[in-house]
């Protein structure tokens, strides 16, 4: 076989890439309304899924009766944990590695919540009809009898002395500390700076709002024993790895996950989340397929947010405005469950100052659950650093107080 050589004189002819506009390819078929999203795409003899979710943000469950709804017509199947438990469905796993001060505290995270709800949205039954009108007013007729427990929310109540705890697990509502610096280095420079600042700084908690709500569609093949499994995701390798070592016990190769055109998800598509494994044993249970589309309002309620942590930072300066040290002490909110990518501190920061420590504590609350989203990084370091020296230029006195800054991407 003879290889070919590209003429070095022919290659500088070629027009610059560089500076160039390059015609899109994919565009058309979306613009003129020929994309494929998951709500787009049906099964013969499918069944639709509605999810019956927690109106508190904290309570035990006292009685579940979803016998009047289960005689509903067009119902062809309503679970609950109990179901889920008896077929021996595993809990939705945590799997971010990080270097605690203190072990790491894992709550469980079954897919529907078992005796107790910790978050508004909390998905506590799945009813499964004919169509979708006929799932949502079964669900509707389900007696659920709530016990209110006090909510811990915001990460400074939940980690007040006396919070009510979301977890017994964990003491004071604390998840894990994360420490990063030279602590001794940064007291010494404190200690000799002509000049210290500080800061408070709330990294508000967003939501992603992509512009397709997420959405699965999942069949079971008896002959075959496997699974199929349509959904709005990202990242649906680890998804696949999780479903099967964690949630169904089961070999990866009998579980086909498909992502087709994805309408936005700006970190929050790419993790496992309960809707997933209901769809997935539902099909299962009733040998047919199950489809499941969340709305606006649920999206909202249900899917995992970012961000949510209160950053104190103190800037030590010598006579001439040279940084000596940078001390951060973080407080982050990680919602009632630790998502799968949840407990993933930033980054340290770069550049040439000597001494950064950070102390990074994240707290279990009553919210919905957060995970690391694109730009965390960044998002937590950057106004923390820039905020910082902004404040050293700002005039001395009666005027100058430490303020609050709130920043979101």
């Amino acid at each position: 076989m003879q290889l070919s050589i590209e003429d070095p004189a022919e290659a500088r002819a070629q027009p610059p890439e560089r500076g160039q506009s390059r015609r899109r390819v994919e565009d058309e078929r979306f613009l003129t309304g020929r994309g494929r999203f998951v709500d787009d795409l049906d099964e013969p003899g499918q069944c639709y899924g509605h999810v019956l979710r927690s109106p508190l943000a904290h309570g035990r469950i006292l009685s579940l009766d979803v016998s009047v709804a289960r005689d509903m017509p067009g119902v062809a199947g309503i679970f609950t944990a109990a179901d889920l438990k008896a077929d021996g469905i595993g809990d939705l796993p945590c799997e971010a590695e990080t270097a605690t001060h203190e072990p790491l505290m894992v709550p469980p995270r079954p897919a529907l919540a078992e005796g107790r709800v910790r978050h508004v949205g909390d998905p506590i039954a799945f009813v499964v009809a004919v169509s979708p009108d006929a799932a949502q007013d079964a669900a509707e007729a389900i007696s659920v009898d709530f016990e209110s427990l006090p909510p811990a929310i915001g990460v400074e109540a939940a980690l007040a002395a006396g919070a009510p705890l979301v977890w017994e697990d964990a003491p004071g509502n604390l998840a894990f500390r994360f420490r990063k610096g030279d602590h001794l280095a940064v007291k010494a420079a404190m200690a000799r700076a002509a000049t210290t600042v500080e800061l408070t700084l709330d990294n508000n908690r967003v939501v992603a709002a992509p512009l397709e709500p997420r959405a699965a569609l999942a069949s079971y093949d008896e002959v075959e024993d496997s699974f199929r499994l349509v959904l709005t995701g990202q990242g649906v390798h680890d998804m696949r790895r999780q479903l099967a070592e964690s949630v169904f016990h089961r070999p990866e190769s009998s579980i086909h996950l498909v992502a087709p055109d994805v309408g936005g998800g700006f970190g929050a598509k790419n993790v496992l989340y309960p809707e997933w494994v209901l769809v997935m044993f539902a099909a299962r249970r009733l040998g047919r397929p199950v489809k499941w589309t969340s709305s606006r309002s649920e999206d909202f309620l249900s899917s995992a947010q970012a961000r949510d942590n209160r950053t104190r930072a103190r800037l030590a300066l010598d006579h001439d405005g040279r940084f000596l040290a940078l001390e951060v002490e973080t407080a982050a909110d990680m919602g009632a469950y630790l998502s799968a990518l949840g407990p993933r501190p930033p980054p340290p920061w770069e550049g040439s100052t000597p001494s950064r420590p950070w102390r990074w504590m994240c707290a279990v609350s009553s919210p919905t659950p957060c995970r690391s989203m694109p730009t965390a990084g960044p998002a937590s370091r950057k106004p923390t650093t820039s905020s910082s020296v902004w404040s050293t230029s700002r005039p001395p006195g009666p005027a100058y107080r430490p303020w609050t800054c709130v920043a979101a991407t």
